[in-house]
């Protein structure tokens, strides 16, 4: 997929990232294969040109996925606001564009989410050599 969609880029290899090996395992549990990684601009999908574009490293893999993986830190990137008068309604059509079937109440939540985030409500969590898998609409309890 990747040489039919992204002609241009080149897969390199997961040690220009990282050292060691990284083990990549599915929610069910099964092991994901990847080949190395490539860095791709991505772009919400109504964005014009001049919209910001933020180049994202996706690991390589020989399965097909219909929908690569975006993380929040790629949308927060894509919908932050650029100033102060930046609104979250100026933001809703883009994101309803790029995320279709989800209902716009939840678009905007996450809109005003991202916009109105502070760093202290948000953090980097390390689980230990443990897998978790926290059910849909459940919360998982981090203790320290």
């Amino acid at each position: 997929m990747m040489g039919k969609h992204f002609p241009k880029n080149v897969t390199k290899n997961i040690s220009e990232l990282i050292n060691g090996e990284l083990n990549l395992t599915a929610a069910n549990g099964t092991r994901i294969a990847y080949s190395g990684w490539t860095e791709i601009e991505v772009r919400l999908v109504s964005s014009k040109e001049k919209d910001p574009s933020v180049m994202v490293p996706f690991l390589v893999t020989n399965d097909s996925l219909e929908y690569p993986i975006l993380g929040y830190n790629v949308i927060e990137e894509l919908i932050k606001p650029t100033n102060t008068s930046d609104i979250q309604s100026a933001h809703i059509a883009t994101v309803q564009a790029s995320f279709q079937g989800f209902d716009e109440k939840v678009l905007l939540e996450l809109v005003r989410l991202i916009q109105t985030a502070r760093a202290n409500e948000l953090c980097t969590i390390k689980s230990p050599k443990k897998d978790f898998i926290i059910p849909a609409k459940k919360t998982f309890k981090v203790t320290v």
